[in-house]
């Protein structure tokens, strides 16, 4: 197991090994975050400290959740927003949660791989 926080330490996160590849997505929220995500079955993430100070921020289609330490306003990450799975992911309920590599203990996230994504500019 590999551990992360927000930038206050509130807010703090389990994932089952360290990501060997992040992704640079240049939609519009993205770009704005910086951030650079790494992806786990939904199983695999565990907040162990601080969820009821998540704040869930939405756009667009509203399909993600983009969840914010409401103290340091840290991104931890997004997730499929509740129920809305199946349209994401036919066949696939819970496929993937997106995770802010930047936040993830004892690692470089600018130093890993990228994988960039041109996203819609919305």
């Amino acid at each position: 197991m590999t551990g992360g926080s927000c930038h206050c330490g509130t807010v703090r996160f389990t994932v089952p090994a360290p990501p060997v590849e992040v992704t640079e997505c240049h939609c519009s929220i993205c770009t704005k975050l910086g951030s650079l995500c790494c992806y786990y079955p939904p199983d695999q993430f565990a907040i162990t400290q601080g969820e009821a100070e998540l704040s869930i921020y939405q756009w667009g289609d509203r399909l993600l959740d983009f969840r914010f330490c409401s103290r340091c306003s840290a991104m931890i990450g997004w997730r499929i927003h509740p129920g809305l799975e199946e349209e994401c992911y036919p066949g696939r309920v819970g496929a993937k949660v997106g995770v802010n590599a930047r936040l993830i203990d004892g690692i470089d996230a600018r130093t890993l791989p990228r994988r960039v994504i041109d996203g819609p500019p919305d």
